[in-house]
């Protein structure tokens, strides 16, 4: 059993700090070189939730830092954001990436809510009056995440962020 109270197991140890200081030097040196960092939170097992990445410092020149809940690929997530900053991407509009199979949505996230979120801590960290955006796309067969009848209804509002009836209108409203 672990010794919760052990020095090496604290936050306030030493050792902690230091590697959070180095973690935190880190990503400041990558927004500052490309404009934004990410964060990849990986499960170790199935009953931990689904994997997710999320963008750190969009917040410090006025762009949402954005979050996609299913997958972990930084390649995906960082086209995404550049194509949102060049204006090739609306927020709240369903889209097809040019050459791609599938549609996807970049959703705003209300600032009440996302303060609320434990999602995006380093985000937060970086920029406390941040504001975010969720990344969801259809699936192999072309469903959005709240029509994968093989999913609980939490595992879809996981997916979501619990804003499946807010995703739902978006794209039904685009037809």
């Amino acid at each position: 059993m672990i010794d919760e109270d052990s020095a090496e197991h604290r936050a306030d140890s030493d050792e902690f700090r230091a590697r959070k200081a180095a973690y935190d030097a880190q990503q400041a040196g990558q927004v500052a070189a490309y404009g934004h960092a990410l964060q990849g939170v990986f499960c170790t097992d199935e009953s931990d939730g689904w994997p997710f990445t999320y963008t750190v410092g969009r917040g410090l020149s006025g762009r949402r830092d954005l979050i996609v809940i299913g997958t972990s690929q930084a390649d995906f997530l960082n086209r995404v954001a550049a194509e949102l900053d060049e204006g090739t991407i609306e927020l709240d509009v369903p889209f097809r990436p040019a050459g791609g199979e599938y549609q996807m949505l970049v959703a705003g996230i209300d600032r009440d809510e996302q303060l609320d979120t434990e999602f995006m801590t380093r985000a937060r960290a970086f920029c406390p009056d941040y504001t975010a955006a969720i990344v969801i796309f259809e699936d192999d067969e072309h469903r959005w995440p709240w029509q994968i009848d093989e999913y609980s209804p939490d595992e879809r509002a996981g997916l979501c962020l619990g804003r499946v009836e807010q995703l739902e209108k978006l794209v039904e409203a685009a037809g």
